[in-house]
């Protein structure tokens, strides 16, 4: 089934990860893949020590969309798209019982990877494994084809008043 975790509120990758480790906990595989981070928040490092789980993200590190030129926009798109073709490929060669696009609403709204080949491999996968899409807004079309939506909106965030993220926190 398609799940979709949603809104402006903090949590929506947290939920994700905690479905992955019940997952895990059952001895299930899981594909956990970041768009627009750089693999270097805490989940990552704890995800990472189960065989069971395959990890992906983009390396280096990854600007906020303002202040990306064109040109690295489209180099992160290239390796969104790799990243969604690794996927893939992982699906085609073994059963997984659940794959995680992280920020893949964020990701998708901004047009930083292939619409249409994420769609196509959302689609033809949904009925034989979990998948959950993270992020802000997620597009209609998902919203449309989606079996849960869960929207986690924001009351109050410290961050309204000038606290930077935290470790352990936010990332």
């Amino acid at each position: 089934m398609l799940h979709i975790k949603c809104g402006d509120g903090v949590g929506k990758t947290t939920s994700a990860v905690g479905q992955a480790v019940r997952m895990l906990g059952y001895n299930k595989k899981v594909i956990f893949v970041q768009f627009m981070k750089d693999g270097l928040s805490g989940e990552i490092n704890f995800l990472k020590n189960n065989s069971n789980i395959y990890v992906l993200h983009p390396t280096g590190p990854i600007k906020f969309i303002w202040n990306m030129t064109d040109s690295e926009k489209s180099n992160l798109k290239d390796i969104h798209t790799n990243l969604i073709k690794e996927t893939e490929k992982i699906l085609k060669s073994e059963h997984i019982s659940m794959v995680i696009f992280d920020e893949f609403n964020s990701a998708n709204e901004l047009n930083l990877l292939d619409k249409d080949y994420a769609y196509k491999l959302i689609c033809g996968y949904k009925d034989k494994t979990e998948i959950i899409l993270t992020g802000r807004n997620p597009e209609e079309k998902y919203v449309e084809i989606s079996d849960y939506i869960s929207e986690i909106n924001c009351i109050k965030h410290p961050f309204e008043s000038g606290v930077n993220a935290r470790k352990g926190i936010e990332y």
